[in-house]
């Protein structure tokens, strides 16, 4: 880019140029600056310069000056402070610092934006690294750390913790697609990993196509799911392991596809304790299905079938659900027998249908 609008107090003796006070627009942007040259045989040239800029406008920059595509759209204000040194028949070198306060991220449609972003990050001709920036997601803190390397294609290392999520990740971002390499973290007590990639089409939903495994304590389930009521009623405590696929827009889970196989030694869901659990589980097109449910069930087996109409804010179901070999001496402790004298087995089958809706006003 050129320089534009440049005013400057110049001075100078047999051994070098200098100026304490020089204006300059560049890139759209308005700089001071301070700048040396000596050695005027082999001159070494230094400068130092500061602007503050509105983001989008860097953001323009980086696309036409440069090339540099960022799949996102930015948006607030950045101070920059910059320093540059030129030298014949060496490499041009260049670092500096960008420090953000109050800064907006939006990926893709930007429903969800990143906001609040505070921070000093600091920056080279490689790539910028940052740490301890602060910044709001869906109205929840975190604190993040990480590096970028390559400008033209990115590769990312990052960090994010928040009270109730934490998660480090690593990346490449070639607009408008971001390919995730490595996934890890836990949210309250549960952990995950993924990998796959996400497009963000210019003012349309994120496309998320990515595979994973999950480690999920149930009781997390009462705090990722408050509005679920059902969930309270079920009193879910346990440990299950999934893997899972999952394409769509994974801002709205009910009507991405979903494709997830689990197993437990154990869980207990209102109040009766199922172990050697397998679940098969598919989702597509807002309707959940349950292919199958395989446990053992005091000292028989549990074996049911379903779905659940996602899109419904009822939340529809039917089950089918069959009972066999079930021992009712062992059953008695969990259940309101457990002061009785009884004995045998239990064989039964039941169709159930519904709402969680209406089974939520149940106590």
């Amino acid at each position: 880019g050129s320089l534009e609008n440049i005013k400057a107090n110049i001075e100078f003796n047999d051994s070098r140029l200098w100026s304490e006070d020089i204006i300059a627009d560049a890139y759209g942007m308005r700089w001071k600056a301070r700048v040396n040259i000596f050695n005027f045989a082999a001159p070494i040239l230094d400068i130092y310069a500061d602007s503050e800029a509105h983001l989008g406008v860097i953001r323009k920059a980086l696309k036409e000056e440069f090339n540099i595509k960022l799949p996102t759209d930015i948006a607030g204000k950045a101070d920059i402070k910059l320093a540059i040194q030129t030298q014949p028949d060496r490499p041009l070198k260049m670092n500096g610092y960008i420090a953000l306060d109050g800064a907006t991220i939006s990926l893709g449609a930007g429903n969800f934006p990143i906001e609040g972003v505070t921070g000093e990050a600091q920056f080279n001709l490689d790539g910028v690294k940052w740490s301890g920036i602060r910044l709001k997601y869906r109205e929840a803190p975190y604190v993040s750390s990480g590096s970028l390397v390559n400008y033209v294609a990115p590769k990312i290392e990052l960090e994010a913790s928040s009270p109730d999520l934490s998660f480090k990740s690593a990346f490449s971002a070639l607009a408008p697609v971001i390919k995730i390499s490595s996934l890890k973290g836990r949210y309250f007590s549960s952990t995950f990993s993924a990998a796959g990639q996400i497009v963000f089409p210019d003012r349309s939903p994120a496309e998320t196509d990515i595979t994973g495994a999950l480690e999920l304590e149930l009781k997390d389930l009462k705090k990722m799911a408050k509005d679920f009521a059902a969930l309270r009623k079920m009193k879910p405590v346990g440990k299950i392991a999934a893997e899972f696929s999952l394409s769509g827009d994974a801002s709205l889970l009910k009507t991405c596809g979903i494709r997830a196989r689990m197993k437990s030694a154990g869980v207990s869901v209102y109040g009766l304790k199922l172990t050697d659990i397998i679940i098969d589980y598919a989702q597509a097109e807002g309707v959940g299905q349950i292919k199958f449910i395989k446990s053992l069930l005091y000292g028989g087996s549990l074996y049911a079938s379903g779905k659940i109409g996602w899109k419904s804010r009822a939340l529809p179901y039917s089950f089918n659900i069959d009972v066999k070999d079930v021992k009712l001496e062992d059953i008695k402790a969990d259940t309101g027998f457990k002061d009785k004298d009884v004995s045998g087995d239990i064989k039964a089958f039941a169709k159930l249908t519904g709402t969680f809706k209406d089974d939520a006003r149940l106590t």
